[in-house]
């Protein structure tokens, strides 16, 4: 048995690339569309497919998880620290760089006057050191990076670190070193021959690595491939090793190690497999999500706006691909991008990204019209909204899937959910020429919201009479009755009512002209929510004062 998918976008179903084979279908077998969903936060991180696009970003470097930082007392004085020999090498405590207030303080001490007689691990916190004191711009004498890069000291540690690179073993040691030579812009053989040694030592127990050292190993990967040289073949190697682990695991990933690690491997034009319809729908989603989700950082919209570009150049990149896609993964991506750029989208249409989406939410359009009847009605709800928020309403293309959209909910309304009909209701208000569209639907929609009155929400009912209040007159009874009835249940419930829902309902009231004795008790309850309205709320509030005459 076979059965479209009816859930709603926000609570749609992440496919895993196991369950996914590309045929010509546009059917999915039932036993898939109905598994529960994992939890939210898991489905919103499974973004394997976002580490497959090329793009080069700036982006904010990585800073280490406190949560993963071991704090030491720091000596008084770098200079004061005796470093303790152990089987012919120097040992440097961890706390003796901590101490350190500049790099000029750190290439000055014993410990790097001496620097081949020291541990391979005390050279990797010497340079780790450095770096983040650069970071600060910390560098006492030297006097800059500049300077710093080209100083004999620096380059006798990275020769010394060099020969004992082998003996860097541990995910921690590891992934300092990396981040160290790449936020410092490190380059030269010793530098190549570091990574060249990591990449063999690091392999068998990537598996021990934390998702943050991951992260910031792929960054600093990043940042040596930015020099001239770029990276050898073992640091790329190292980069997909790293990336493969980290794909397995981005279930654990915070906001930031996922969002370092997509800069990461856009700088490094890392390549995975061609992205699947299943794949790309997902990962949008998923990213929508996680924008509008997630209580920690959010992704930097520059990787946002990027990665939309590239998603739409890959759904489009020939003629028949849209074709491959369910409806339900159109619907999905459509309404993802809406969600990532829509409301920056009309402050600035003449972006990259809003460009690209634009040619990928026309194209969208034309093929949900040619196969308008295999999508489920929350499919065609969100494909209207996605639309609408974009504001794609002028062209042809989008004007004739609405108009087409309009006639099939209208003819098969009690299969729509509250909240589809909602969003049909606003989507087809925005249109310029609306009163066609509206015509087919909004009768439908208002005798349909009065049936199932107790099903919809108060946000429901509230977008509904605010979308239908201008409709065309021979279904402005059937929305008046909806909106009659609406007021009523409103007067008595005003505290179960958000302000901007209640305001909604009473302005969308007296746009119908509905009797003051069923008005007026609602403005009366309403006047004690007068003090958190904004200006151009108090002046539509004033509207309802005055035919209301309170």
């Amino acid at each position: 048995a076979y059965s479209r998918c009816t859930v709603p976008p926000q609570h749609l179903p992440v496919q895993t690339e196991q369950q996914f084979v590309m045929v010509p279908s546009w059917w999915m077998p039932t036993d898939c569309a109905n598994q529960a969903p994992a939890p939210p936060q898991q489905q919103v991180l499974k973004l394997q497919e976002l580490l497959r696009f090329e793009n080069s970003l700036e982006l904010w470097q990585p800073k280490e998880d406190a949560s993963q930082q071991i704090w030491l007392q720091p000596s008084s004085n770098l200079a004061d620290v005796s470093p303790g020999i152990e089987n012919g090498q120097i040992g440097v405590p961890e706390q003796a760089w901590e101490a350190a207030e500049d790099v000029e303080e750190i290439l000055s001490s014993t410990v790097v006057q001496n620097a081949e007689q020291c541990g391979a691990a005390g050279l990797v916190s010497c340079l780790h050191t450095t770096a983040k004191l650069t970071e600060n711009d910390a560098y006492g004498a030297i006097g800059g990076l500049d300077n710093l890069l080209n100083d004999p000291r620096l380059a006798k540690v990275l020769s010394a670190l060099r020969s004992k690179a082998f003996e860097l073993t541990y995910p921690r040691v590891i992934m300092r070193t990396v981040w160290a030579v790449g936020k410092l812009g490190l380059k030269g053989r010793d530098v190549e021959g570091i990574i060249a040694v990591l990449a063999e030592t690091s392999q068998p127990i990537l598996t021990q690595f934390s998702c943050q050292e991951l992260s910031n190993t792929l960054w600093g990967l990043a940042r040596l491939s930015e020099s001239a040289q770029g990276l050898k073949p073992e640091g790329i190697r190292l980069a997909y090793a790293v990336m493969a682990q980290g794909a397995s695991r981005l279930s654990q990933f915070s906001t930031q190690c996922l969002t370092n690690s997509l800069w990461a491997v856009a700088k490094l034009g890392l390549r995975g497999e061609e992205m699947s319809p299943q794949g790309l729908a997902n990962s949008l989603w998923a990213c929508a999500k996680l924008q509008s989700d997630s209580r920690e950082a959010k992704l930097d919209m520059e990787v946002v706006g990027r990665f939309c570009i590239d998603a739409a150049r890959r759904a489009m990149a020939s003629e028949d691909l849209l074709k491959l896609f369910f409806p339900q993964e159109l619907s999905m991506a459509l309404w993802a991008m809406a969600k990532l750029i829509g409301r920056r989208a009309r402050a600035n249409k003449t972006s990259d990204a809003f460009e690209a989406v634009s040619r990928f939410a026309e194209a969208v359009a034309v093929e949900a019209t040619s196969r308008i009847h295999d999508f489920s009605p929350q499919g065609v709800s969100t494909i209207a909204w996605a639309l609408a928020t974009l504001d794609m309403v002028t062209s042809l293309d989008t004007y004739n899937f609405f108009n087409l959209a309009a006639q099939v909910a209208a003819a098969n309304i009690r299969a729509y959910p509250p909240q589809a009909i909602a969003n049909c209701c606003w989507a087809f208000n925005r249109l310029g020429r609306k009163e066609a569209v509206l015509a087919h639907f909004g009768k439908a929609a208002a005798e349909e919201a009065m049936r199932r009155i107790d099903e919809f929400s108060w946000q429901d009912c509230s977008g509904i009479v605010s979308a239908l209040m201008n409709t065309s007159p021979h279904s402005s009874m059937e929305v008046q009755t909806l909106a009659r009835e609406v007021v009523i249940r409103a007067s008595g419930r005003c505290t179960e009512i958000g302000t901007q829902a209640l305001l909604n309902i009473a302005l969308s009231a007296v746009r119908l002209k509905l009797d003051l004795e069923v008005m007026t008790p609602l403005a009366q309850a309403f006047a004690g929510r007068m003090h958190s309205l904004n200006e151009i709320d108090f002046r539509q509030w004033e509207e309802v004062q005055r035919y209301c005459g309170i």
